[in-house]
């Protein structure tokens, strides 16, 4: 199975984007922004566009299991999971069914417990039949 996520043009201190499944649109995304390849502001920086694998895992901070991606330059602990705003991420991939921008112009995402309930249930099957992967892509690669 392959996870696809599109990222689009930065708004404010978000970077949207929409996911994919082997193909198919899944949800939107909401990450940190995108910046200068080597370049790193904790918590407000978005993960370097490339192919990971991803592994099912207990999460301690959310206690659940989400998706991990595995082997991030400069990162560690990235999960893809429900959250709403910027602010709620620090380097992982939030998703959720709806997007908009909130009464201060911020991007948000919402129906995001939903999204993320549908995934783990896609990608819970899919682990037992075949191996998990992202691919990340900016929409002007740098």
């Amino acid at each position: 199975m392959l996870i696809y996520v599109k990222r689009e043009a930065p708004i404010g201190n978000a970077t949207p984007g929409k996911l994919y499944i082997d193909g198919e649109y899944l949800c939107n995304t909401l990450e940190d922004l995108v910046r200068a390849d080597g370049a790193k502001v904790y918590g407000q920086t978005a993960i370097p566009a490339g192919e990971y694998l991803i592994w099912l895992k207990h999460s301690p901070n959310f206690n659940r299991v989400l998706p991990t991606l595995m082997q991030v330059p400069m990162f560690s602990n990235v999960l893809i999971h429900r959250g709403n705003r910027a602010e709620q991420t620090d380097g992982c991939i939030l998703i959720g069914f709806q997007r908009g921008l909130d009464k201060d112009g911020k991007y948000v995402i919402w129906e995001s417990e939903k999204a993320e309930n549908y995934l783990m249930r896609e990608l819970t099957e899919a682990s037992r039949r075949s191996v998990l992967a992202i691919t990340v892509e900016n929409e002007n690669p740098i």
